[in-house]
């Protein structure tokens, strides 16, 4: 029975543990949460503010959005306050991650926690940064050029029929429920090279187990970026290109680390190889048949 309780307890330790980084994680979202609601209306027009340039590039277009509902403002509120707060958390939150996985790892492999978490927060910041200020400029450019198109066909005008022009409605919980699905997209699309640079550290897969599964991920990735873009074709080109891109990076620094852990063993067997011939050197000769009596 004792058997059993030591092989269970270090499993239950681990569930606690779990439980506590969770804990603490999401009691950092709720802090950082608070302090986004005090400036919900500074973070709501940062992200109206690629919309409403596009709208202004067009005079056709609207001069804003539309609230639908009576409630509808406040939900944005909290749409937006939470994703501030997912946002300020974030650094705290994944070390919290690195925290729990740090005992999986070597004590030479320890010392990278300080630059897993400094290159996931800058790629997760690159990812952002690249969907506020280029995919989205375009993509909304593109759809409302796109939706008031006035074109009336081939086959139309031939025959005298004037097809008249749309009027384009924007429901502001539509649109800041898109920016914030685009903005966390790309923000953990872009942490794919530390995820397989993580996981050939970790000896879970190697690179030429990304590299074989190539086509595969190349899928995975299409799908990824037509789900998560506003499902025009030049957005979803826009997504995966960078993905691609990124998938590569990844395999290359997987190799890398691969390269690195290899020269690092075979250095580890050298030394080991002189010390057993030191010792065998060091070690007295003796007689075989014994001591004579």
């Amino acid at each position: 029975m004792s058997t059993v309780q030591d092989n269970r307890m270090p499993f239950m330790e681990h569930i606690r543990e779990l439980r506590a980084r969770i804990i603490r994680s999401a009691l950092a979202v709720g802090i950082c949460f608070i302090i986004a609601w005090v400036f919900r209306g500074d973070l709501l027009y940062v992200l109206k503010k690629p919309l409403l340039d596009a709208l202004a590039a067009n005079p056709q277009a609207p001069h804003g959005v539309l609230l639908l509902k009576v409630m509808e403002k406040f939900f944005v509120h909290l749409k937006v306050a939470l994703f501030g707060g997912l946002v300020l958390a974030a650094p705290y939150v994944i070390y919290q991650a690195w925290r729990f996985i740090d005992p999986a790892f070597y004590a030479h492999e320890r010392k990278l926690a300080l630059p897993f978490v400094l290159s996931s927060l800058f790629l997760f910041a690159l990812g952002l940064s690249f969907c506020y200020f280029i995919m989205l400029p375009f993509a909304f450019n593109f759809l409302i050029h796109y939706s008031l198109d006035t074109s009336p066909g081939l086959l139309l005008p031939v025959f005298g029929v004037k097809t008249g022009r749309d009027t384009l409605q924007i429901a502001l919980s539509d649109h800041i429920s898109l920016t914030i699905k685009l903005l966390l997209g790309f923000g953990f699309a872009f942490e794919t090279p530390l995820f397989i640079a993580m996981v050939s550290a970790t000896r879970i897969a190697s690179w030429k187990w990304f590299s074989k599964r190539r086509g595969y991920a190349l899928v995975i990735l299409a799908v990824l970026s037509a789900v998560l873009t506003p499902q025009d074709p030049w957005s979803m080109l826009m997504m995966f290109g960078p993905l691609w891109a990124l998938y590569e990076i990844g395999i290359i620094l997987a190799w890398i680390i691969s390269r690195k852990r290899e020269d690092s063993d075979d250095e580890k067997k050298d030394d080991k190889e002189k010390e057993n011939k030191k010792n065998k050197k060091e070690r007295p000769d003796t007689d075989e048949s014994g001591p004579v009596g």
